[in-house]
């Protein structure tokens, strides 16, 4: 800003802090002049992003009205959070920008800082869909889950209505006598879900599981459908393997698809039971150079004792500590019943190696002779 006066003199300009100018006039006319230039508003990206990043070609700001692009950059696995990209105001407000194209999205330039916001979330290894059939209907509550984690779907029967059969892919499931969420655990592919509702006429009978040791069942208790099927799926506890599955001298079938345990033809309440037996693993004794190590029982299931057996040759001793049972990557705790002679472990839930060092004994030190007579 500048005053000039009649005859192209400046005239002197007092600036307060109050961003008022004033002059004190002349006794001729002036003129008055300014430029105006834009000013920059900051641009920043939140610091607290994971997942991913935010970067925009403005660098350290940007103009008003200008329109600002934002690059959006997930991290290997990852995705933008719909909805979750936002630009904050400085006074508060928030704007939504809009989605352009690769990736990018776009926003107008207000006449005040502002920061950018977002957040990243991982994609899903697999979808799940489900639909209905009947009097009823269904809501997906996790469209897409990870690979090992658990789908959760709602079942929502009609008045007088509930859930009569489920498949997932194609294969039977069983229909929970609890809660109205349908669990599938464990889910290591997409899944299609259907799930077919019957009316109060439809007679339903009360299947359970009872507790068995080594391992429980899922569901406890479910409703099957007059002729339908029962489904159970079995869960060893670790260091057990499932035996027989059963109702009276009735054994169930076994599902090879998924591994649950089928019961057809439901015309009746019923208990099923469930055996499990112990998986047995072996150990496996590596023959030492100079002696003998042998392991007792060869075989044996998790939690079992083992008693390692050590027998050097003539002339040699077990090395002490050298005792090693090993199974994958990990050393087993090992109890010395008698050091050099005999030791115990318990036996882990997979196979496991034994190893032992033998040293020669020391040879005796020779007497020294007496010295001879003078």
């Amino acid at each position: 800003m500048q005053v000039t006066g009649e005859d192209g003199t400046p005239v002197k300009l007092e600036q307060p802090e109050s961003g008022v100018y004033s002059f004190e006039m002349p006794e001729s006319p002036v003129a008055v002049s300014a430029r105006f230039d834009r000013q920059k508003y900051p641009v920043r990206i939140a610091g607290d992003l994971t997942g991913g990043s935010l970067s925009v070609p403005a660098g350290d700001g940007a103009f008003y009205r200008d329109t600002v692009t934002v690059t959006v950059q997930p991290g290997e696995g990852m995705r933008l959070t719909a909805g979750s990209l936002q630009v904050r105001l400085d006074d508060g407000g928030t704007l939504m920008p809009d989605a352009a194209q690769d990736g990018s999205y776009t926003f107008v330039m207000p006449a005040q800082g502002v920061t950018l916001q977002a957040a990243f979330k991982q994609i899903p290894d697999h979808t799940v869909a489900a639909s209905a059939a009947g009097s009823g209907s269904v809501e997906c509550l996790t469209p897409g889950v990870m690979d090992g984690a658990e789908a959760r779907i709602r079942l929502q029967p009609d008045e007088g209505s509930t859930a009569g059969s489920i498949t997932v892919n194609g294969q039977p499931w069983p229909v929970s006598a609890e809660g109205d969420t349908l669990v599938i655990p464990n889910v290591t592919a997409d899944l299609k879900v259907e799930v077919t509702f019957v009316g109060s006429d439809t007679m339903l009978h009360t299947v359970t599981f009872a507790a068995a040791e080594g391992g429980t069942a899922f569901p406890a208790t479910q409703k099957v459908a007059d002729g339908g099927v029962a489904v159970l799926l079995p869960a060893p506890n670790a260091g057990y393997a499932v035996e027989r599955v059963f109702t009276g001298d009735r054994n169930a079938e076994k599902n090879e698809t998924n591994g649950s345990c089928l019961l057809r033809d439901v015309t009746q309440d019923m208990e099923v039971q469930a055996t499990f037996a112990k998986t047995m693993y072996a150990v496996q004794a590596t023959p030492g150079e100079h002696g003998t190590i042998t392991a007792a029982p060869d075989k044996a299931g998790l939690g079992d004792e083992v008693t390692i057996t050590v027998r050097p040759e003539v002339g040699y001793h077990f090395r002490d500590g050298s005792l090693q049972v090993t199974a994958g990557d990990t050393q087993q705790s090992v109890n010395a019943i008698k050091a050099g002679e005999s030791y115990t472990f318990r036996m882990p839930a997979q196979e496991v190696t034994v190893t032992g060092v033998f040293d020669k004994n020391a040879e005796p030190k020779a007497e020294p002779k007496p010295d001879p007579m003078p």
